[in-house]
């Protein structure tokens, strides 16, 4: 009989094959129908570290196809059978939490993605171990949440005085720019506003372009526009 751990990681691998060029409906299709394969075949096996990234992954899948309520069960069912019993399954636990803000934050949906990311952040931080960039990361984006769920127009006005100094000198720290278009963007795409993000977000893709450096992950601006198109496809 088959090894199921050497299946789902077999499974897995395709899948991976399938998402290096998403450029083809059919090969998102493909990379869901391997991940889920591979995440029944994790189900019926003691839960370990590649489990909980190939949850991840599935549950990015889904969310890049819009599948929101699916990608929330697939990192719940994770997350049920995390016992929180060693610094190694509350590692688990912070990886899942993080996902799942991310996807709320994609939705729109702030007070569920506070509620997730400051309970990763939390338990982090607990641990005592030293924090690595991705930590880093996720306390920033807490930090942003907060401030748009206490003041998002105080936050917004704060981030386009920023902009014109950036637009003047582009090169001078193209990070910071990056980081600027990318923090307002999110907020008027949280506000509805998608012809002023869609602006931002041609703007962020000309700054990665002129500056020639990897400022951004190459689908940020993807990303964002397909969060957008998902929305306005929903409301009509």
């Amino acid at each position: 009989m088959p090894d199921p751990k050497l299946q789902s990681m077999e499974l897995s691998e395709r899948a991976h094959e399938a998402c290096d060029n998403l450029d083809f409906p059919e090969n998102f299709e493909a990379a869901e129908l391997l991940f889920k394969q591979a995440f029944e075949l994790d189900l019926l096996q003691p839960l370990d570290e590649l489990h909980v990234k190939r949850a991840n992954d599935y549950a990015w899948v889904l969310t890049e196809q819009s599948k929101f309520d699916e990608a929330r069960s697939v990192i719940n069912r994770t997350l049920s059978r995390i016992s929180r019993s060693s610094d190694v399954e509350k590692l688990m636990v912070v990886e899942l939490l993080a996902a799942l803000a991310n996807f709320e934050m994609q939705e729109g949906n702030l007070e569920e993605a506070e509620a997730n990311l400051n309970e990763a952040v939390t338990l982090r931080r607990q641990l005592g171990i030293t924090l690595k960039i991705v930590d880093q990361t996720r306390e920033k984006n807490l930090a942003e949440v907060r401030a748009l769920l206490g003041r998002p127009k105080d936050l917004e006005a704060q981030l386009k005085s920023k902009l014109d100094p950036h637009r003047a000198n582009p090169l001078e720290a193209p990070g910071g720019y990056n980081s600027v278009l990318e923090e307002l963007s999110a907020i008027l795409i949280s506000q509805h506003r998608y012809d002023e993000a869609r602006q931002l977000i041609a703007e962020g893709r000309e700054l990665r372009i002129k500056c020639q450096q990897s400022i951004s992950a190459p689908d940020q601006w993807n990303r964002m526009e397909e969060t957008i198109r998902s929305r306005t496809s929903r409301s009509h």
